[in-house]
């Protein structure tokens, strides 16, 4: 069986590819390191895109989920005091493309979530 989340994955790092060989200079660079995150973060999830939890290098985590709404896939933000913020798409990979563009572009271990589940503040009755 084909993956079809995962030939959409590689189709746009071929096009990032495709894009960096014809860039010079700072923006070759930019590209470059940009390709290189993505392709890691491609390796790293490995599988189906539902389920995934990212972070940022400030903190922050993404988990990519499906959304209510059927056909439809949801990225919730979160950070140490909870919810910040989320965004609905008609695809995973768009999902993910979407977080991946504001910067979470590391893989999160279950672990990591737990912890700041931990930390995160609840409200009393």
């Amino acid at each position: 069986m084909i993956d079809i989340e995962y030939l959409e994955l590689k189709h746009r790092l071929d096009f990032l590819e495709k894009c960096r060989q014809h860039l010079r200079g700072d923006a070759a660079r930019i590209v470059s390191v940009r390709l290189n995150a993505w392709e890691r973060l491609i390796k790293k999830i490995g599988g189906p895109i539902h389920g995934t939890a990212l972070k940022t290098k400030d903190g922050r985590y993404a988990i990519i989920t499906a959304d209510q709404e059927p056909g439809k896939t949801r990225y919730t933000c979160f950070d140490e005091k909870g919810p910040i913020g989320h965004g609905v798409y008609n695809s995973a990979v768009d999902a993910l493309v979407e977080c991946f563009n504001m910067g979470y572009r590391k893989s999160a271990r279950p672990s990591e979530l737990d912890n700041l589940y931990q930390q995160t503040p609840r409200a009393t009755s």
